[in-house]
């Protein structure tokens, strides 16, 4: 009996999270609308905010709320158009405090998941740059840089990347060496 009571009430509120999350009410429609703009406001105050105090020093908790409401969001809004330039943002900010894994991880997501971003380039570059330049990690740089090179290969950038697969595996004394032929 008690298993019996059990299922109802599991039933029951699998049928009630589910009416929850498919109202379809225009007020509810209103109310997704006026929290997205709250939330653009509150991503671009902390910005604000951000950019003001870095003048000085980098206010490791604000980046990082900044990080968290820029992925908030892209998970929520994960077919807007700002979500993709808020996650590469969120890389960058990841960068400035030298979470390093965390920003290849969202370069990763922006050129991936979205293909048609106009920054989808420079998200792979930063990636490829990232895991040189911050994590001496050169293995996965050079798979960053031949992926960009093979599906970005009229890009601005892609002549830099081309130099910079050249040279990746070139001690300093090599690189020297092979600029002073030129």
């Amino acid at each position: 009996m008690r298993t019996v009571l059990l299922s109802i009430s599991l039933i029951f509120l699998a049928l009630l999270v589910f009416q929850s999350c498919s109202n379809t009410n225009p007020e509810s429609n209103n109310s997704a609308t006026a929290d997205k703009k709250q939330l653009v406001d509150e991503i671009k105050q902390l910005e604000d905010t951000l950019k003001a105090k870095s003048a000085f020093q980098i206010d490791r908790n604000l980046a990082k709320d900044l990080i968290n409401k820029n992925v908030f969001y892209a998970e929520t809004y994960p077919e807007d158009e700002l979500s993709p330039g808020y996650l590469f943002r969120a890389g960058n900010v990841a960068i400035g405090i030298g979470s390093f894994n965390e920003a290849v991880g969202f370069f990763e997501i922006v050129h991936q998941k979205y293909l048609n971003y106009d920054r989808a380039p420079d998200a792979l570059f930063l990636e490829g740059f990232t895991y040189e330049n911050h994590m001496n990690d050169r293995e996965n740089a050079k798979k960053c840089y031949t992926d960009f090179l093979k599906r970005f290969p009229e890009d601005q950038l892609a002549e830099q990347v081309r130099i910079v697969l050249e040279n990746i595996d070139k001690s300093p004394e090599e690189l020297v060496k092979s600029f002073q032929k030129k």
